[in-house]
């Protein structure tokens, strides 16, 4: 049994080594993605520090580690959309997103299909869930990248933009059709079923997510003065409890914490400030001191299930094994860069007219396909449900790590080869009058 003395170190020690990872990224230009899932992967299947057998206390933890990190990051991602602050480039941004994703997870899709028939002999269900857990860039990468490159406020606003509103697709999509996962088989699937799911999970999650975000923000209005100096810890207790309960319902938590988390960003944006119903309604203090807290907490949540996922992963029984997800990693990487390049149109208005500098947006969009949270969140969602899905985490795995390898090599190639194009302007210089900030907060 696991020393609660080394259990207090091992959380620590996890603290300090995502800490030291991020920092070194603006150096050696990769994530902490690939060196946790490394570690992981040596203290569990490897050398097996941790026990992760099918009833170890790692597999047990699978659907409440799994809860947590949804109800977090989910939340997050809603809290950082501001729509308001993207009207210049609102539609580009939404059209590039939601058309590359769309497109990468229905062609993920297909290929799983064909590796999983010849391979895996996985159910349909589960092969949409992989195809669109894995159809957007990570959301980790994207913004330290950015900090160092000389890109157009527009073109860094829409790739902000897509690093972290395609969790809506990535994350919710396979969290949907995780619902008709049944017994590692398709649920007989009728009409009235698709409504009522779609329904459900959709219209009635939306309800009540509006619901509960106008009446906890009535409760932080009411409650002023006792409720502004711990406003995040309550606010991070309602979001646990809100999708614990709409769980219980038999609605869709990840949909419900997403949209409370979007209430609270935009609210004061749609109540007008002279109406009745805006001193009840609006947020009561600066959003940005949720925010604050909330990016510590998402910083660990990430960093632990990053580690996580890598103590999941089975070591294959054969070489041969190994070697086929190897090269699907690699493929799947491949349509990702593909895909992105064949889209690069998209953003016409939006790159740079020097030669230079356009060819350097252009490498960085193309190699801006690491893989990270989204589906290493939804590889563990068969667990939760007391499934085995053969090669589903393991598969997973490798193609986070070799999307990140092959990101960070191009990205680190992209930096050293056009340095003067990628260093940042001067802040005096950095902005046009009117120019949208590279921030969606």
């Amino acid at each position: 049994m696991l020393s609660v003395n080394i259990l207090f170190v091992f959380l620590a020690s996890l603290v300090f080594l995502g800490f030291v990872l991020n920092s070194l990224f603006s150096r050696i230009k990769i994530a902490s993605i690939v060196p946790l899932m490394i570690i992981g992967l040596l203290i569990g299947p490897v050398f097996k520090f941790v026990q992760t057998t099918q009833n170890s206390v790692i597999i047990q933890l699978s659907p409440f580690i799994t809860a947590v990190a949804v109800s977090f990051i989910l939340f997050d991602v809603g809290l950082n959309i501001n729509f308001f602050k993207l009207k210049q480039v609102l539609m580009s941004a939404m059209k590039f997103t939601f058309i590359v994703s769309i497109i990468t997870g229905a062609v993920c899709s297909l290929a799983a299909m064909l590796i999983s028939f010849l391979v895996f002999h996985w159910s349909l269900i589960a092969v949409l869930m992989f195809g669109f857990a894995i159809a957007g860039p990570s959301t980790i990468v994207v913004p330290v990248v950015l900090k160092v490159t000389n890109f157009s406020e527009e073109l860094k606003t829409i790739l902000l933009f897509e690093a972290i509103s395609v969790d809506i697709l990535t994350l919710i999509v396979p969290l949907i059709l995780s619902h008709f996962l049944c017994a590692n088989t398709i649920c007989s699937i009728t009409t009235n079923q698709i409504v009522t799911l779609i329904f459900n999970n959709i219209i009635n999650s939306i309800i009540i997510a509006i619901a509960i975000s106008l009446f906890w923000l009535f409760i932080l209005n009411k409650f002023k003065e006792y409720s502004k100096d711990y406003m995040w810890m309550l606010t991070m207790t309602m979001v646990l409890a809100t999708y614990g309960f709409s769980e219980l319902i038999g609605l869709n938590g990840a949909i419900v914490v997403f949209v409370f988390g979007l209430m609270l960003a935009n609210i004061d944006n749609i109540l007008n400030p002279s109406s009745a119903t805006y001193k009840y309604f609006s947020i009561s203090v600066n959003i940005d001191h949720i925010r604050s807290y909330q990016k510590e907490i998402v910083f660990f949540v990430s960093t632990f299930f990053f580690l996580y996922i890598g103590l999941l992963f089975q070591i294959p029984s054969s070489g041969i094994m190994t070697l086929i997800m190897v090269a699907v990693g690699i493929l799947f990487s491949f349509i990702f860069f593909g895909i992105r390049y064949a889209m690069i149109p998209l953003l016409a208005r939006q790159l740079s007219k020097n030669k230079d500098a356009v060819r350097v947006e252009r490498s960085f969009v193309n190699f801006d396909i690491a893989r990270g949270l989204s589906p290493a969140i939804i590889a563990t969602i068969p667990l939760s449900l007391g499934l085995t899905i053969p090669g589903f985490v393991d598969q997973i795995f490798f193609i986070i790590l070799i999307s990140n390898i092959i990101s960070s090599i191009g990205i680190f190639f992209t930096y050293n080869s056009n340095k003067l194009a990628m260093q940042p302007q001067p802040a005096a210089q950095q902005y046009s009058a009117g120019a949208p900030q590279p921030s969606l907060k």
